[in-house]
């Protein structure tokens, strides 16, 4: 038997929501002798494909007590999940309001952009290609787009919230898009291709938690995910 293109695209994120129940069957086990420390972490976009799988793995083998608890927000959500009290931890390679009171972040990985084409685009021939280059693109409006390329939307412009509509929407045509680099690592999805763009725009993933969540668990799993990104630079 063998998985469809689509399939296999989707194969991280399915390894990672049956982590994720391993997980809460973990919890419920460390519940029963009284030694579990529980941590939610959020993210959106590919970051569960790209990045926390490496670093929930190291904390659970290093801290076995802590069991993580992984929560996808949609790109839309500018906060990442923290505006629910239950939220300790997000990390994101989306923009993240970091204007809110009460909330501190740092930048882990600053990576380069890819733009991404329908498969039958011209511009999908070339190996790289600069920002000038796009300036007659119709470039799509999505939360993980750089703000470089951010622009008024049209009145029944229909925003993606996720980055599986936001891969479709290039694939059928609707426009490219342009993303974090980590996505051409992550996501082999049909009918589109993925470019890499020639100096700016950088894109840039962070890591946030509320200022007043200061459990022994959060700090351990901020400290992890700060060495995990040095080691993939």
């Amino acid at each position: 038997m063998r998985l469809t293109p689509a399939g296999r695209a989707l194969l991280p994120k399915v390894r990672t929501v049956l982590k994720e129940l391993d997980a809460i069957e973990a919890l419920a086990q460390n519940w029963e002798k009284g030694s579990a420390a529980e941590l939610v972490v959020s993210y959106s976009g590919h970051v569960g494909t790209d990045f926390i799988p490496a670093v929930v793995a190291e904390v659970e083998t290093r801290y076995p007590d802590i069991v993580i608890i992984l929560r996808e927000q949609l790109l839309t959500d500018l906060l990442v999940g923290l505006g629910d009290p239950q939220v300790d931890v997000a990390i994101t390679w989306s923009p993240l309001d970091s204007s809110v009171d009460g909330l501190t972040s740092e930048v882990l990985i600053i990576d380069g952009a890819v733009a991404v084409f329908p498969a039958a685009h011209p511009l999908a021939r070339l190996n790289a290609i600069s920002a000038a280059q796009l300036a007659k693109e119709h470039v799509l409006q999505w939360p993980g787009s750089p703000t470089r390329f951010t622009r008024r939307t049209a009145e029944n412009e229909q925003l993606p919230s996720t980055t599986a509509e936001m891969l479709t929407a290039v694939a059928v045509g609707r426009g490219i898009a342009i993303a974090p680099r980590s996505l051409s690592r992550s996501f082999n999805w049909p009918d589109v291709v993925y470019v890499p763009v020639t100096g700016p725009p950088t894109t840039e993933l962070t890591l946030a938690w509320r200022t007043t969540v200061a459990s022994d668990a959060a700090a351990k799993f901020i400290d992890t995910a700060r060495l995990a990104a040095v080691r993939s630079q």
